[in-house]
């Protein structure tokens, strides 16, 4: 795929920003990382393992703050650029963020 491709209308349906009450698993926020990741780096999702710290796949800062932003826009979540260096692995990043979605769940409603 190419680097540059635009991501932005790749949102799945039970995303925050659509308004719905059901929230983004742990699990699914992981998997869209990851996807978004290879596509980036140029690698398969399959080769990119969510445990490991995201440095070991030379995630540049410019990758990090343009995937964080898309992050961001899919949940409707305000989320720092400095992310994936304060939560090094997919996995963590997922965690914190699922969290954050259960913050603005709770203050929604």
């Amino acid at each position: 795929m190419d680097n540059n491709q635009d991501l932005s209308n790749e949102k799945p349906s039970d995303g925050i920003s659509e308004g719905r009450e059901s929230f983004p698993t742990t699990e699914m926020i992981q998997q869209w990382i990851t996807d978004r990741l290879s596509v980036y780096l140029k690698m398969s999702p399959d080769t990119i393992d969510q445990r490991e710290p995201t440095s070991r796949y030379g995630l540049d800062s410019s990758v990090a703050v343009t995937l964080t932003g898309e992050l961001a826009d899919w949940l409707g979540l305000k989320l720092a650029p400095t992310l994936f260096w304060e939560y090094p692995t997919i996995e963590s990043v997922a965690q914190h963020v699922a969290k954050e979605c259960q913050k603005a769940q709770s203050v929604n409603q």
